[in-house]
């Protein structure tokens, strides 16, 4: 073994007939690790211990929000969301958080301002872009969520800032008397829904302290439209119309073939 100064690396040739060398080299923080290069002479190994005296460790890649949430999608939702609901997740990012002013923070400088401003700027408008719904901001706000609740689970991040958002209440609308709006036809029948089921699930989610994500409603009929919502899981029964179907995130068994607790095997919330 070749004996060199303190710091400048160890040559030797092993019993292949090797030649290994070996230095300790930088790693950030003050830290040292010790770094190996090999070749079939001890000249090229000689060299390639020279090249390490300006080695630098490379930087860890930076993942952004838009760069986590593609990610996201690709990895945990492409295989569990209808085709429809999927690429309607990836039109709301690509159109609203992509070329944004949050889309290239560090997933661990995204603060709670920072989604705050966005979700403010979104409501209000500016003058290149007009203002969008609240539904939409909604919808935005309930992605990013989970999207950064995926990236806490996987210890990405210390917390969920998104939590920490707050969106302006929705004006409370009075219940309506029987009008048109409230009819809807069937095959061989009239529904008449006095109020929205939607405003009714949200109410609830409010008063339990829950998200939107939390919630999982089941449908059959036309009444059931208004429900299914792209904030929270929609399941049709096997046996629902052709239109639920369509809105449905995913669908289940009939009704009278335990639809309710297939689906709840499915996504195992049972055993």
């Amino acid at each position: 073994m070749a004996k060199r100064s303190n710091g400048e690396g160890t040559i030797y040739k092993r019993k292949d007939g090797i030649w290994c060398a070996s230095r300790y080299v930088p790693c950030g923080n003050g830290k040292f690790k010790r770094k190996y290069v090999y070749g079939k002479t001890q000249k090229s190994v000689k060299e390639k211990l020279k090249e390490l005296e300006n080695y630098e460790e490379p930087k860890a890649q930076t993942t952004t929000l838009v760069g986590r949430m593609l990610e996201w999608m690709e990895q945990y939702k492409k295989n569990v969301l209808k085709i429809t609901t999927y690429e309607n997740y990836l039109g709301y990012i690509r159109k609203h958080v992509q070329g944004s002013d949050i889309a290239d923070i560090p997933l661990e400088k995204l603060s709670t301002s920072a989604l705050q401003k966005f979700y403010n700027m979104k409501l209000k408008g500016t003058a290149q872009r007009k203002q969008l719904s609240r539904r939409t901001v909604e919808y935005l706000h309930t992605i990013i969520g989970s999207a950064l609740e995926q990236a806490y689970k996987n210890e990405m991040i210390a917390k969920n800032v998104n939590e920490f958002t707050v969106l302006p209440k929705k004006e409370e609308k009075e219940i309506e008397h029987m009008t048109h709006k409230l009819i809807r036809y069937g095959d061989g029948c009239v529904l008449y829904e006095p109020m929205e089921k939607a405003l009714g699930i949200r109410n609830m989610l409010d008063y339990f302290g829950m998200k939107p994500n939390q919630a999982v409603v089941f449908g059959d009929g036309y009444n059931d439209l208004s429900m299914f919502r792209p904030e929270w899981l929609n399941i049709a029964m096997g046996n629902a119309r052709a239109e639920l179907k369509e809105k449905a995130d995913y669908i289940t068994t009939d009704c009278d073939k335990d639809g309710i607790y297939n689906a709840c095997k499915h996504f195992k919330w049972i055993d």
